[in-house]
């Protein structure tokens, strides 16, 4: 993987209804998403390009972001890859 020098601000929209809370997630940090009224949650995530990042809904498992542009397959898990 290359250096990670530009920032990007990426969208992340995830339908989740009846979930509490939905939050981004990268190693540095966790951000919670906004609930819209029609089952789905959104925010934006600002991060270098290249960074892992993935979703948890209500404090569970971490979960890939079905909108992301690229995945990698870690020993954790699936990633969503911020491009």
């Amino acid at each position: 993987m290359g250096p990670r020098s530009s920032r990007v601000s990426q969208p992340v929209r995830v339908r989740a209804p009846g979930a509490g809370v939905v939050e981004v997630c990268t190693e540095h940090s966790v951000e919670p998403l906004l609930a819209g009224d029609d089952g789905w949650w959104h925010g934006e995530l600002d991060a270098p390009d290249g960074t892992r990042y993935w979703l948890s809904v209500d404090g569970g498992a971490p979960l890939y972001d079905p909108g992301c542009w690229d995945l990698e397959v870690t020993p954790e898990g699936p990633r969503s890859i911020v491009r």
